[in-house]
């Protein structure tokens, strides 16, 4: 993810929402990947990220969705644990099980719906000796 300044791309906000919600990822992924991915010059929005993370998923691009995911988890508490969800789903599909494997040890296992709690449960299983 590259680097730019808030004020220059805070203007490209509303184009990269365009971008996204009429289903274009690839062009909205082109305008955010100029964005400061963290700290006070971040200029992301949890909605947009949100939405490209959505996107991304739904085009089957699992692996450039990963790194957006791990950013969400780490800088927003909205849908944190069902993102959780989808990044150890992500990573054990990609053989990736100690990554896996941290992700859950962060996970809140607190107010749970009953799918996530199901889905934790598989998660675990499929970790196996990757929990200790």
């Amino acid at each position: 993810v590259k680097q730019g300044s808030k004020n220059e791309f805070t203007g490209d906000l509303n184009r990269i929402g365009n971008e996204i919600s009429a289903g274009r990822i690839d062009q909205s992924i082109i305008g955010i990947e100029k964005m400061p991915p963290e700290g006070p010059d971040s200029a992301w929005h949890q909605p947009d990220l949100y939405r490209l993370i959505q996107g991304l998923l739904s085009e089957k691009k699992y692996e450039e969705a990963a790194e957006y995911l791990q950013y969400h988890i780490n800088n927003f508490n909205q849908q944190k644990t069902e993102l959780q969800i989808v990044l150890m789903r992500i990573y054990i599909s990609q053989k990736k099980l100690p990554e896996a494997a941290v992700i859950f040890t962060q996970t809140s296992k607190k107010d749970l719906s009953e799918k996530q709690a199901n889905q934790l449960q598989l998660i675990r299983n499929a970790l196996g000796d990757e929990i200790l």
